[in-house]
């Protein structure tokens, strides 16, 4: 799970340098970057909980 976060943590910041002229797009990318973290938790944890 840190491994992950390290890793999308530089790209996101390019992504937010590079995606500065269109606010919308990257604000719409945060919300589908934190519901599909969301959806990941919420699977190992049921996953965890039924095993």
């Amino acid at each position: 799970m840190e491994f992950l976060m390290r890793s999308l943590i530089p790209k996101n910041i390019k992504d937010n340098a590079a995606n500065k002229v269109e606010p919308q797009s990257t604000r719409k990318r945060k919300y589908v970057t934190a519901a599909f973290f969301a959806s990941v938790t919420l699977i190992l944890y049921l996953l965890g909980w039924v095993l």
